[in-house]
């Protein structure tokens, strides 16, 4: 919610006790009648959900969608979700936004996806019955990583998306995994081993979910095809250990020329899909890279 005379570059880091407000109970309490009024909204419209988390920045919030087996399905309820978020906020006088980095020095707004692969019966052929799950799932998740560069136009579709991923700043820097890690790209959730299943944390919320999950599941299908390898998972703090990993396209100019130029994309994804997506974001980027902004002005205007 802004007020006259705010802007959202107001919203600077403050000071605060240790551990903060992330996954705090009371900071909820901000906004409890536009949480409610959203929970009324989800119930009506028969929109299944599991929860919402107080998350890292100003007034950020998570809400998980709940599970389910049809990917289509799925992400129409994200979409109507995201309708419904915006609608309830302007009856609050605010203004829900799903922007990847809205604030400079807040964590960025990120579309997590979960996914496990079931048979025909419903089994989950990750679990192994232990934590360390199936060759499948290593597969798997061997496949997500080898696409994750050539597909990163498609988790960070936008110009402002490539300011999120920031080392210690709640988003991956580089195509790794690990076990219940969230310093990694994939993370292998600490839970029943019937519930074993890929988290991937690449995509920004403005991400389109029916893209997103395209994308998701080429990786998954490349990896179990061929039979790739996994690397060896990472154990510790991703930002700081792993120096081996190339990092993930840090520009738009970066991701759509390895998204433009990938054999996998086009074997998976489509060679008509490939040209159309890469005219319009090359025609986006464009646009971004030849407008004047407010902080050029404001360093050079004077002293040049």
């Amino acid at each position: 919610r802004q007020t006259a005379g705010q802007s959202i570059r107001d919203a600077l880091p403050k000071a605060h006790q240790t551990g903060g407000n992330l996954y705090g109970l009371t900071a909820l309490d901000e906004h409890q009648a536009l949480l409610e009024a959203l929970r009324e909204y989800f119930d009506t419209q028969n929109l299944p959900y599991e929860g919402v988390l107080k998350e890292a920045a100003p007034a950020q919030y998570e809400i998980n969608v709940a599970y389910s087996d049809d990917a289509l399905t799925y992400c129409d309820q994200v979409v109507r979700m995201q309708r419904g978020i915006r609608a309830v906020a302007t009856r609050f006088g605010a203004q829900a936004s799903f922007m990847p980095k809205p604030m400079e020095h807040q964590a960025g707004n990120g579309m997590h996806m979960h996914c496990s692969l079931l048979d025909g019966s419903g089994r989950n052929l990750f679990d192994s019955g232990d934590a360390t799950g199936t060759p499948l799932l290593r597969e798997a998740v061997a496949g997500c990583l080898k696409m994750m560069s050539d597909t990163h136009l498609i988790f960070a579709p936008s110009y402002n998306a490539y300011r999120r991923f920031q080392p210690g700043n709640h988003a991956p820097t580089q195509p790794n995994w690990g076990f219940d890690n969230r310093t990694t790209a994939l993370r292998i959730p600490a839970s029943d081993s019937q519930a074993t299943r890929i988290e991937h944390r690449v995509a920004g919320a403005d991400s389109n979910p029916y893209l997103a999950i395209a994308g998701l599941l080429a990786g998954i299908l490349m990896g179990i095809e061929h039979k790739l390898s996994a690397p060896a998972p990472i154990s510790g703090n991703a930002w700081l250990e792993d120096d081996k990993t190339p990092p993930l396209p840090g520009h738009m100019a970066t991701a759509i020329s390895q998204f433009s130029n990938s054999q996998p994309v086009r074997d998976y994804l489509s060679e008509p899909f490939q040209a159309a997506f890469t005219a319009v974001k090359t025609q986006e980027l464009v646009e971004f890279e030849t407008r004047v902004t407010d902080f050029e002005l404001e360093t050079y205007l004077a002293s040049s």
